[in-house]
């Protein structure tokens, strides 16, 4: 996983088998309920057309948060 996060996703080359390593990782959490992407670029690797488990994107959750916070 860190040759994937260091040589790939910094440089934003991803490659397929990187997007199945961490589908495969994910189908084997069978006790688990979401997935939480806890590093920015996750995002580029897994989404809900690789994952079987919801997925949480803290980047997502709090740009949503900033937004109604400024609208209030």
């Amino acid at each position: 996983m860190q040759k994937i996060l260091a040589e790939e996703l910094i440089h934003n080359q991803i490659t397929q088998e990187s997007r199945d390593y961490f589908a495969n990782l994910i189908v084997t959490q069978t006790d688990c309920d979401a997935v939480i992407l806890g590093c920015t670029e996750f995002p580029l690797l897994v989404d809900m057309q690789n994952s079987v488990l919801r997925i949480i994107n803290p980047v997502e959750l709090q740009c949503n948060a900033a937004v109604d916070y400024a609208l209030k």
